[in-house]
């Protein structure tokens, strides 16, 4: 009989930020070393700093120059709060930054949990949106789809929060909500894509 492939949540975040081209990635280690550790075991290179403020700088410069997702890091509480104004420049300028966020198991909200703070509600006027990751089964669908929402018009910011009861989940790896790359339908440009305007210009487009 087959063994069935287990993953945990972790695990899955690593592997879909190298599904997706991810190459670098800009923080501190924290209450997110689970997605950090199997990302650098995928091959992405990891930047490590002694102030996270930094870091989100980093990433913000990244995302600037290449337009490409930033993405950074940061462990629960004061680790990210020292992002606040590296990402609330990044919205102000519609840099592509996702910042990971780990934190306090959600059975002990509203209990005194070390560190206890929530980042959905910190960065919620300064991001395109947040989002407290509940469910591990949705890891690789969240980090897809922030990814493309950071680089969708306008451009911006987004937080990922991840609970260390979702970082720490195991189960079937075949269980994922997941789509695969090349699974997914080609999004439409927000503009004439020049391939297709060339297509339909030329003598050989037919309906």
């Amino acid at each position: 009989m087959a063994t069935e492939e287990k993953t945990y949540g972790g695990k899955v975040i690593g592997q879909a930020f190298k599904k997706e081209g991810i190459e670098k990635i800009f923080g501190i280690h924290g209450a997110i070393n689970l997605a950090v550790e199997e990302a650098c075991k995928q091959g992405i290179k990891m930047y490590h700093f002694r102030h996270e403020q930094s870091a989100g700088f980093a990433a913000d410069a990244y995302a600037r120059t290449l337009r490409r997702p930033g993405v950074c890091f940061a462990s629960t509480g004061a680790g990210f709060a020292n992002y606040v104004s590296a990402i609330s420049q990044a919205y102000r300028t519609y840099s592509p930054v996702l910042l990971m966020i780990g934190q306090h198991g959600v059975a002990l909200d509203k209990l005194g949990a070390t560190q206890e703070a929530y980042g959905t509600e910190v960065f919620k006027t300064i991001t395109k949106y947040t989002h407290r990751c509940f469910d591990w089964n949705m890891n690789a669908f969240w980090i897809r789809k922030a990814l493309r929402d950071c680089m969708t018009y306008p451009q911006g910011p987004i937080v990922l929060e991840f609970p260390i009861t979702n970082l720490n989940a195991k189960g079937p790896n075949e269980q994922q909500k997941y789509i695969q790359k090349e699974q997914v339908a080609k999004l439409p440009m927000s503009q004439g894509d020049p391939a297709e305007v060339e297509r339909a210009g030329s003598s050989s487009y037919t309906r």
